[in-house]
């Protein structure tokens, strides 16, 4: 069996999807920490980076990027 080796590009997407999707052991990280690999929407995203499949984004919650949510912005 003949086996392709691995385009750059792909090895690229790989690299970006393990950086994206990693956890640290918890007793690396500060308390109350929080990463992009632990939120749902950052892995999504990196599989559709990876997979240039849109389908792998399936929100879970709904966005809240409506300046009504976020009523201080303006006061800094």
């Amino acid at each position: 069996m003949w086996v392709r080796p691995p385009s750059p590009e792909r090895e690229r997407q790989r690299q970006l999807h393990e950086s994206l999707t990693r956890h640290a052991p918890p007793h690396n990280r500060a308390p109350f920490e929080v990463r992009p690999s632990d939120i749902d929407t950052y892995q999504q995203i990196s599989e559709v980076l990876a997979t240039a499949n849109p389908s792998h984004y399936q929100p879970t919650r709904p966005g809240n990027t409506h300046w009504r949510n976020w009523p201080m912005s303006g006061a800094l």
